[in-house]
């Protein structure tokens, strides 16, 4: 072949190449949009809804609960919570770690927050501390620019405002339990709520718990409140008033200082209990705060069992007190007289076997 002439080149072959590479890409391309846009289109775009409006749950104020007199017995305060929002930390073991140093808490001690609150999402908050002291508050906002994602929640607190008085009537308040979560009876309920857990608090949950609001917001990229897009305002819970006399029940709780026991004052007109004491008694204020291992079994299982409320739940034989019942039903029978004198020898001799008398000797 002369050095003059030119190669042959198969151009259709290498335009066919080209047009099935690109051919290739294109669907590629393609399907990739289409994954994007179809199977994951709803994830994304929630996504970048919420970058760009969030909505806040407001929690509702629980109820009052007041005495006979209208004495508040238990009302509500502002309490601070430290929460975490992940989708504004990029370095959420980091984070977490800064702020075990900042307070002075042990290493690990906030990271089972991530493990209970797991199913919860990315841009939803999510609880690491509750009811934090204003020393710890004043520290987290302090340097909250080294804890990117940490934000302050502000939520009502339960105070109950005479301490242990009538703790076991008015029972505790806490975090709604997995088991709860998936009862149709707390069908309403998000994981983080709070609702009652024992007593008063528990029995008339449905009217104490209010009903939370809805406030959307605009934030920027980093997580920051830009400015407020919607609200809807929170109910608060009904009102409960007792028949529970303050006064009364104070004298009740007093008679049993360092005792264990009950007392139980019922109003002769109609039946409503005055006072129900129950000792050893507990401060239920101790639920509003994280409640440490040993405090809880020290309530359930330590000396005098705190959280039992002997003047529903203890077993006691009547004694004495069961005396007017047999004297009216032997009055009534005839078989004694308003006159008659019976003797006491220690005990009664009944079916052929004696029962003794609590006094051995007799009372004559």
């Amino acid at each position: 072949m002369s050095r003059f002439e030119k190669p042959s080149v198969d151009l259709a072959l290498r335009v066919n190449i080209a047009l099935g590479g690109a051919a290739i890409c294109f669907f590629i391309l393609v399907l990739r949009l289409w994954y994007l846009q179809i199977i994951q289109g709803d994830y994304f775009r929630s996504l970048s809804e919420n970058n760009r409006i969030r909505t806040v749950y407001v929690p509702a104020p629980r109820g009052l609960i007041s005495d006979r007199n209208g004495e508040t017995l238990v009302k509500n305060r502002p309490s601070f919570n430290i929460e975490l929002v992940q989708e504004d930390c990029p370095d959420v073991p980091g984070t977490i770690a800064r702020l075990e140093e900042l307070l002075g808490q042990p290493v690990g001690s906030l990271k089972e927050f991530s493990v209970a609150q797991r199913k919860r999402r990315p841009f939803e908050p999510k609880l690491v501390m509750r009811d934090i002291s204003r020393d710890v508050l004043a520290k987290v906002v302090a340097r909250k620019y080294e804890l990117p994602g940490i934000i302050i929640g502000v939520v009502p607190a339960r105070d109950y405002v005479y301490g242990d008085t009538a703790a076991h009537v008015l029972g505790y308040i806490r975090e709604i339990t997995r088991e709860q979560l998936a009862d149709p009876r707390y069908a309403r309920y998000l994981q983080g709520d709070v609702v009652g857990q024992y007593g008063l608090e528990a029995k008339l949950e449905d009217r104490l718990q209010g009903t939370r609001g809805l406030q959307r917001v605009e934030v920027n990229a980093m997580g920051t409140r830009i400015s407020e897009y919607s609200f809807e305002s929170e109910r608060i819970g009904h009102d409960i008033v007792l028949s529970i006399d303050l006064e009364t029940q104070k004298a009740a709780d007093l008679a049993l200082k360092d005792l264990k026991g009950a007392v139980v004052a019922l109003d002769p007109n109609n039946g409503g209990i005055i006072a129900l004491a129950s000792s050893p008694r507990f401060d239920p204020n101790v639920f509003t705060g994280d409640l440490s291992p040993e405090l809880w079994r020290d309530l359930v299982s330590g000396p005098g069992k705190k959280l039992s409320n002997r003047g529903m739940q203890g077993e006691f034989p009547p004694g004495s007190t069961f005396k007017i019942f047999m004297a009216i039903a032997g009055l009534s029978e005839g078989v004694v007289t308003p006159g008659e004198k019976i003797f006491c020898p220690g005990y009664l001799h009944f079916a052929g076997r004696n029962y003794g008398c609590h006094k051995r000797s007799g009372h004559g």
